[in-house]
């Protein structure tokens, strides 16, 4: 009777092992089909459409803080970031003696929105420019210039825009004294595309 025992609990022993040890497998495949095996790809370069803009504008320029006329331009511009650019501008004035304008400004953007209505939202951006160019005076040389100012820019769709924008021409003055100072001002309002 005592090897009946013996024999019972070595039965009872051997059945409840198999049964720890499939139920331990079991979970093992459980946790086996709950892990998740992360696939990491390549990071994908990709070159951003409409970074360039081109703009046309009209305006007034102040010349020699003396005569105000009409002016109008071209400007290409660069977007690098989303908020820094670069841009190269062209202009003429409508001066007796014409001055024209050769700039190459970075700028750095706010961006922003504009809101006319519940159903009319516009993004924007204020900006400000600095850089350098030369102003050719039309029987009177050219001089080099400092540039800077500032604008706003209202995207009325993804191309097109509205700009605003005030720039100074700071460089030697030309009449009086070659050691004074001069500014030349613009104000000029551009339609620009984004391509």
């Amino acid at each position: 009777m005592d090897t009946f025992k013996s024999k019972l609990i070595q039965l009872t022993l051997a059945t409840a092992l198999t049964a720890a040890a499939m139920s331990s497998a079991n979970a093992e495949e459980d946790v086996e089909q709950t892990v998740i095996d992360p696939v990491i790809g390549q990071p994908t370069i990709e070159m951003h459409s409409k970074d360039f803009e081109v703009t046309g504008f009209l305006g007034l320029a102040g010349v020699d803080q003396v005569t105000t006329n009409g002016m109008f331009g071209a400007r290409f511009a660069f977007h690098i970031t989303e908020n820094v650019f670069a841009e190269a501008s062209y202009s003429v004035t409508g001066h007796a003696s014409s001055v024209t304008y050769y700039d190459a400004v970075m700028g750095y953007q706010f961006p922003g929105q504009l809101f006319l209505s519940q159903n009319y939202r516009y993004n924007t951006a204020t900006y400000v420019v600095f850089g350098a160019g030369k102003s050719d005076f039309e029987k009177r040389g050219s001089l080099n210039t400092i540039v800077g100012g500032g604008g706003y820019r209202v995207m009325i769709t993804d191309d097109f825009n509205v700009k605003f924008d005030l720039r100074g021409h700071l460089h030697h003055e030309i009449k009086a004294n070659p050691d004074q100072w001069a500014i030349d001002f613009e104000a000029t309002v551009g339609i620009g595309y984004y391509f």
